[in-house]
């Protein structure tokens, strides 16, 4: 192999792991990411990564979701607000996760900055279906930054304004 080969393909190699792994929105059948909005009005979710992906508008008492993804540089946020996009001083609930593909799944949630929280009076919960004994549950109020893991393959479900 010649040395100029070589180097151009190391070089796409290089890019090839460097670029965002971005989720393919037709494959579902992996694990997935759900933002079920329990609440009687709408909220605003918004994907990010490397990438920042298009604010959703999920509507009161319906669901969201896309497939779980990793992104190797920066993990994915998947950030929450009761009013439309992220831009401005408003609250934003922040929920974030790495995945490792048939591995596990690190998660956490908090509040973005001192801006506020959005869902306060109300129950939001952020779990592993298959282990809901690690879920994460704000009643009412937020209870501070918290990791949790699943090893293994699930969703993610954020569920915003539970009942008791």
């Amino acid at each position: 192999m010649r040395f100029s080969t070589a180097i151009t393909t190391l070089a796409l190699a290089a890019a090839a792991l460097a670029a965002p792994v971005v989720p393919n929105e037709a494959d579902q059948a992996g694990p997935a990411f759900w933002v079920k909005n329990n609440c009687d009005s709408p909220v605003w979710v918004t994907s990010i990564a490397s990438v920042r992906k298009p604010t959703q508008q999920i509507s009161a008492h319906t669901s969201w979701h896309e497939p779980l993804y990793r992104d190797p540089r920066t993990g994915t946020s998947v950030q929450v607000t009761t009013t439309a996009g992220l831009d401005g001083v408003k609250p934003i609930l922040n929920a974030a996760y790495t995945y490792n593909a048939g591995d596990s799944i690190y998660y956490n949630l908090s509040p973005v900055n001192n801006w506020g929280y959005a869902f306060s009076g109300a129950i939001v919960k952020f779990f592993a279906p298959d282990d809901f004994q690690q879920a994460i549950i704000w009643d009412k109020t937020p209870a501070g930054q918290v990791t949790k893991a699943y090893f293994g393959e699930t969703d993610l479900i954020l569920e915003l304004c539970d009942q008791e």
